[in-house]
């Protein structure tokens, strides 16, 4: 009975498959569902590098991530992150802290199974798990046993194109003093 009334809460919590957002929202659109008291916000810049016959290039962007802790009934609780590209959601995640004899990875990872199946990829000594159902892709990372975190990516034609869109832009190289342009790398990410 115990079992069950755990899944069933889980079913719940985990409805969608990123809490409740739709892959594009707006940030303030997932704020209103969440009906949150407090959050904090980083701008997180990311950048690539690339290696082409004219030498090594890097290309930067930033993503707006905006982060709280909520319960997640019996696995405890987590940092929720939302993260938006251009004010559009394409990447959310769960991250807790492990504590000696916590169990809730094996149970997370089970919850996960159970969810999308078994048929998912393994990085690593079972440490790394990779899930895609068509328009998420779910990863589980297991952190040297001290924390994990739950990743969930948009794998929408929308999010791409959103995401084309947002490298396609030129960026100034300052070891060359020019203009360069590169797309579809963070792309082959998801």
């Amino acid at each position: 009975m115990k079992i069950l009334v755990m899944l069933f809460l889980a079913i719940n919590l985990f409805a969608y498959d990123f809490r409740y957002g739709n892959w594009g929202d707006s940030s303030e659109t997932i704020f209103k569902k969440e009906k949150l008291s407090s959050i904090s916000y980083k701008e997180n810049l990311k950048n690539k590098s690339f290696q082409t016959f004219k030498g090594n290039y890097v290309y930067n962007y930033s993503v707006d991530e905006y982060s709280f802790l909520d319960n997640l009934e019996s696995l405890g609780e987590f940092r929720v992150t939302y993260s938006f590209l251009k004010d559009k959601f394409y990447k959310g995640s769960y991250s807790r802290d492990l504590k000696e004899n916590d169990k809730s990875f094996e149970r997370m990872k089970q919850y996960l199974i159970w969810k999308y199946g078994d048929n998912y990829q393994t990085y690593g000594l079972d440490d790394s798990f990779e899930w895609n159902n068509g328009d998420t892709k779910i990863v589980l990372n297991l952190f040297l046993g001290r924390n994990y975190t739950v990743e969930y990516f948009a794998n929408s034609k929308y999010m791409k194109e959103l995401i084309d869109e947002a490298e396609n832009g030129r960026e100034i190289i300052k070891e060359l003093g020019t203009e360069f342009k590169e797309f579809n790398k963070l792309k082959e990410k998801l």
